[in-house]
């Protein structure tokens, strides 16, 4: 098996990003022990950017029943508290993600070469 080196992977790294260059026929190359993502699945940026649109769109969802009940066109508290906590966790699970995702980075950053 041909497996790059390490240094030739940072090099195929483009600048001032973490994406690394693929081939010209777009498949990334093989990596020892890690299996192919096919290519239905969606990527992780795309999977990522789906779920803040999610949380977004609960607290939009939030913020419109909120702001009925407040103008009286909605007499239904339990519809307006629900949403506002699901808000509110969904919110504070992507914090938490966040909260990960720049700890894993600053791990990586961390380490020795």
């Amino acid at each position: 098996m041909n497996l790059p080196s390490f240094s030739d992977a940072i090099r195929a790294v483009k600048p001032d990003t973490f994406v690394p260059d693929l081939p010209a026929g777009g498949a990334a190359p093989a990596v020892a022990g890690v299996a192919p993502v096919p290519a239905d699945q969606p990527s992780f940026k795309e999977t990522l950017g789906q779920m803040i649109g999610e949380v977004n769109t609960r607290l939009e969802t939030a913020d419109a029943n909120v702001r009925d009940y407040a103008e009286g066109k909605s007499n239904d508290m339990v519809k307006v508290t629900t949403s506002v906590e699901e808000a509110n966790l969904a919110f504070q699970f992507t914090l938490a993600v966040q909260n990960k995702l720049v700890s894993a980075y600053q791990e990586i950053e961390r380490m020795q070469m």
